[in-house]
């Protein structure tokens, strides 16, 4: 199983509320939400940093174990002194984790959680998201963790404008009236799903979804306002579909220029032409001008380091096999 997120627009759509209507409504619930929870997710990092370091806390307050640490650092102290010094510190730690378990008994998670529940900020906050929230909180957490320790990143600031986590489940759930995709959410609002253009078969995914069960929707999704827009983050399991092998056959591929290339098989006599030669050469020179104007940028832009200024051009590096796969599969 493969999984892709998928970027659909909201258009707020109640049913019995004009248009009008549902959007004062709709974005009204949406900026209560985004207004405080930036906060929650900043006081549970917090907390989380809090309680990660508070034995070493506790081990600067003591002043018994300083001392010990300080006779460790002399050069003049024999070996067997060393070890009494170890043993003593290993005593005082044990010491000091058991008053831990005293001060916060539970796991980081659960305690934060606790901590932070009756705030101001969070009393207000659907459980659901606020249960999301803490998860994906204290994932990251524990993913940076070791990258702060070595002084490579700082704490995480979480701010205005990250998008609202929430599980699709009951109660908010996509449900299909026709050829609309409605999402029912907090509060007694719903949105429309709008696929627009859909150059990236968004419909086409969620039909497979909802309709054909081909897909599998994931519980975890998220909404974020970008433009003045919201917009849908789903995640779909999409099943790797395993090719056929045919034993005894063969396919050939001629490139070239005019003609992209040739493609033939042994058992017939046709050839398939795939792609367009003018349409290879005119998105080839696209990349061509767009890869020499990130260049020149690169000689001009400042205030940065060569990682940070040589990104776009590595971003754009095999863009161009990548395209013309994709044009020619068309």
């Amino acid at each position: 199983m493969s999984k892709i997120t998928r970027k659909i627009e909201l258009i707020p759509d109640i049913e019995n509320l004009t248009h009008e209507e549902s959007n004062q409504r709709c974005y009204k619930v949406f900026y209560n939400i985004d207004n405080k929870l930036y906060k929650v997710a900043n006081l549970l990092v917090c907390q989380l940093f809090g309680l990660d370091n508070l034995l070493s806390l506790m081990r600067l307050q003591n002043d018994e174990y300083v001392k010990c640490q300080s006779k460790l650092a002399s050069k003049s102290i024999s070996e067997e002194t060393k070890r009494d010094i170890k043993k003593r510190m290993e005593a005082i730690d044990k010491e000091l984790l058991a008053r831990k378990d005293e001060i916060a008994p539970k796991h980081p998670q659960t305690f934060a959680y606790r901590a932070i529940k009756d705030s101001d900020y969070a009393k207000d906050l659907p459980s659901d998201i606020f249960n999301t929230l803490k998860q994906d909180v204290f994932k990251h957490f524990n993913e940076t963790k070791k990258e702060q320790l070595r002084g490579e990143r700082s704490l995480t600031t979480y701010k205005r404008g990250i998008p609202v986590p929430f599980n699709l489940m009951k109660k908010n759930v996509i449900v299909s009236d026709g050829d609309n995709y409605y999402l029912t959410w907090f509060e007694e609002t719903r949105f429309r799903l709008n696929f627009g253009k859909d150059r990236s078969n968004n419909r086409d995914i969620i039909d497979n979804c909802l309709k054909t069960n081909k897909y599998k929707l994931c519980t975890a999704a998220k909404i974020q306002l970008k433009n003045k827009k919201l917009f849908l983050l789903v995640t779909v399991d999409i099943p790797e579909t395993k090719n056929k092998i045919i034993k005894g056959k063969i396919m050939g591929v001629d490139l070239g220029v005019v003609h992209p290339a040739y493609v033939v098989v042994n058992d017939g006599p046709e050839r398939s032409l795939i792609g367009d030669g003018d349409a290879f050469q005119k998105q080839r020179d696209v990349f061509r001008r767009r890869f020499r104007e990130l260049q020149r940028c690169q000689l001009t832009q400042g205030g940065h380091g060569r990682k940070h200024k040589t990104k776009a051009t590595e971003n754009l590096r095999g863009k161009e096999l990548g395209s013309n796969r994709e044009s020619s599969y068309k």
